[in-house]
């Protein structure tokens, strides 16, 4: 994007969500979002989470960032 200042994409995949931000090299954020995902319990206190739902947790929050908006540097 031209003339836009540079920022860095952040994703953190925590235990119930996915936190992202667009942050500048200075460190202010320009955007941030989050989407949560579940946990499945199953018999014998198996606790389980889906790949799959990490990632569109990732792709939602990262969207709602508006990355196009923004000169994305890095991930």
């Amino acid at each position: 994007m031209r003339g836009a200042e540079p920022v860095i994409a952040a994703l953190d995949v925590g235990t119930t969500g996915v936190k992202a931000a667009l942050v500048t090299r200075d460190g202010r954020v320009v955007a941030s979002a989050r989407a949560g995902y579940p946990t499945h319990s199953r018999a014998g206190g198996v606790m389980e989470q889906s790949p799959e739902d990490w990632w569109e947790a990732a792709c939602q929050a990262m969207q709602a960032c508006e990355p196009g908006r923004h000169a994305v540097a890095a991930l």
